[in-house]
């Protein structure tokens, strides 16, 4: 089978969670099926890279429309060259898709972020998610999503059958392990000013992922008496400025730690030895971070809303986002209690064996078989 892709959010510096989860989407496909060829559109005005995976039959095919022409290069230049390239089937793997589809298209629906919150977003994209993507995904052979949740708000919010939306969960990459050598550890700590016992949380610009409230956390933990800094990883060189004129009026300069962007291995290193990792986010079609943190050893704390609960299973310490008495009041409960941590962490550890790229893969598989049988039957007939 011929498999036509989408692989615009592979063309990045660093793969994020987009760009990792179609990267692992077509290793592992391809390592099952290596007689299958996929085709990989590209946007030739974006940087380009050389994520793509080293196995199977991979081609890729770079293309612009004149102009800065997002909608354009989806809407009209991507459906002639899906025809042009003689796709069996399309997977577009990023929350859009072509309206015109010209070969059976299965599209993945991360979550429905957008139909409700407008994530700083221009007008001009809103205004696409929420008019023209719902008619594109109502008229795809199959769609694809991350959680059980995520199913849930899709067949509400865009009007489809049940049965034409599969929930599948990610996997964990896997640097993604308890770090027991403690000179790695100490070097990265060394180099972002760690001094102490921490609480660990990734920090966003996007208001929904609740960072800033997290120094509102910290300084009621330490009129409780507990003697911890707060270490933020992540967050855009935006929001670092705002959180740095924060933690400066508020006096937290010696108890906030703030990293920036840090490697997937130090992102480990610092998952393994936190005490906690805090979760504080309104809404995630999935959340990456909680099964990293597991994976690692760590103690999870997350919200009681949208897929987090899901994800997190039956080692759930869940707290209202919007509440910060509730998020200390869960923090406080494993820093006070060392046995509770650690039934935590190995209990997280068992969880996150759950999520495996390979089984994420055997069952896009069998999407991508599904969807392609009409076409095998059409040649074998022809045959």
């Amino acid at each position: 089978m011929r498999i036509g892709i989408d692989s615009r959010c592979m063309q990045a510096p660093r793969l994020r969670g987009i760009g990792k989860y179609l990267f692992n989407t077509i290793k592992h496909v391809a390592e099952l099926r290596p007689d299958w060829e996929f085709v990989l559109f590209q946007d030739s005005r974006a940087e380009r890279c050389d994520h793509f995976p080293s196995v199977g039959n991979i081609d890729t095919r770079a293309f612009a429309m004149k102009g800065d022409r997002f909608f354009l290069w989806e809407q009209l230049r991507l459906p002639f060259e899906i025809l042009r390239s003689k796709v069996d089937v399309f997977h577009s793997p990023a929350n859009t898709l072509p309206l015109i589809q010209v070969c059976p298209t299965i599209v993945t629906l991360h979550d429905m972020l957008l139909m409700d919150r407008d994530e700083d977003e221009t007008r001009g994209f809103l205004w696409y998610t929420r008019r023209i993507i719902p008619i594109g995904a109502r008229s795809a052979r199959f769609i694809v999503t991350v959680s059980e949740s995520s199913k849930r708000d899709i067949v509400d919010k865009i009007h489809v059958p049940w049965d034409r939306v599969e929930a599948i969960y990610h996997g964990v990459d896997p640097c993604f392990r308890k770090v027991r050598d403690l000179s790695l550890f100490e070097s990265v700590s060394k180099r972002i000013g760690i001094r102490k016992k921490y609480i660990f949380c990734l920090g966003a610009r996007a208001e929904r992922k609740n960072t800033m409230r997290m120094l509102d956390v910290l300084e009621s933990l330490k009129s409780k008496g507990f003697d911890i800094q707060l270490v933020l990883a992540g967050s855009q060189d935006d929001m670092l400025s705002l959180l740095r004129k924060a933690i400066v009026s508020r006096g937290l300069l010696n108890d906030v730690v703030l990293t920036g962007f840090v490697s997937d291995d130090e992102l480990a290193c610092l998952y393994s030895s936190a005490e906690v990792f805090v979760y504080p986010s309104f809404f995630e079609g999935f959340g990456f971070p909680i099964i990293e943190a597991m994976a690692c050893g760590c103690p999870v704390v997350t919200s009681n809303v949208s897929s987090m609960p899901e994800i997190l299973g039956d080692n759930a310490m869940l707290f209202d986002p919007g509440n910060t008495s509730s998020i200390v009041e869960k923090i406080a409960l494993l820093l006070s209690s060392p046995g509770l941590g650690a039934e935590k962490a190995e209990k997280g550890i068992e969880r996150a064996k759950l999520f495996q790229w390979k089984k994420s893969a055997e069952k896009m598989l069998a999407v991508y078989e599904k969807v392609g049988q009409g076409v095998e039957d059409h040649r074998r007939g022809r045959r």
